[in-house]
């Protein structure tokens, strides 16, 4: 099975879905003291859901040197990336990497890498995929466009 993270194809077990997949989702929650009788609950919402993930790349399918490469430059920058379980465009969900774990599992005779694994441990984001930068773009468009300034 194939699916999408942010715009890289990752392989899953045919079968069987991903390799590993896990999630968690916990509600906040506050206790108020009260006189007489059991604590009065206060919900706050939802905190942000996390997801582990494991899958590999493989030379079969893609560049497995360049799809890493892109993981590690999206952990580095903390990037929002699009989470999808198939290339029919089943999304699950907008995610930033938190935790990123690297198994090399086969090279090349000249050491290139033919096929890797990868554990990811995902945060769900509230900020969509170019969110960040369509927003600092907005600002700069408006610090040159008199017809955006703020009068003074």
């Amino acid at each position: 099975m194939l699916g999408l993270f942010g715009d890289s194809i990752i392989g899953t077990d045919h079968l069987t879905g991903p390799t590993a997949d896990s999630e968690a989702k916990s509600a906040r929650l506050v206790q108020h003291s009260v006189l007489r009788g059991k604590p009065v609950l206060q919900d706050l919402g939802n905190d942000a859901g996390t997801k582990q993930l494991r899958f590999f790349f493989d030379e079969t399918f893609c560049d497995a040197e360049a799809e890493l490469s892109k993981i590690e430059a999206a952990f580095e920058a903390r990037v929002p990336m699009k989470l999808f379980f198939d290339l029919r465009g089943f999304e699950v969900g907008v995610f930033i990497i938190e935790r990123l774990r690297i198994r090399r599992q086969k090279t090349s005779p000249k050491g290139r890498l033919v096929r890797v694994e990868i554990e990811v441990e995902l945060i769900e984001s509230v900020i969509r995929p170019g969110g960040i930068l369509d927003a600092a773009a907005g600002a700069a468009r408006a610090a040159f466009n008199p017809a955006l300034r703020r009068p003074r």
